[in-house]
């Protein structure tokens, strides 16, 4: 899934699928979960932490969210 977001916005609270990772190709972001909060740049690489989360825009910006699930029965 490709993500865009503008400086100042933020990709709000949801909770986090079986295992994905966020790759950002320009700009910076950081992603909170509980209180931990994790700035990413241009070129970084991040697994998704199992927990409730949220991105927030520090400049424009544009990510990759790489999602697998497990197969269902």
């Amino acid at each position: 899934m490709a993500i865009a977001l503008t400086q100042g916005s933020e990709l709000p609270k949801h909770e986090a699928p079986p295992a994905a990772c966020l790759h950002v190709l320009t700009g910076e972001v950081v992603l909170v979960a509980g209180d931990g909060r994790q700035p990413l740049e241009t070129g970084s690489l991040v697994q998704i932490p199992q927990r409730s989360h949220h991105l927030e825009a520090i400049t424009d910006c544009f990510a990759l969210l790489t999602v697998t699930t497990t197969p269902q029965n």
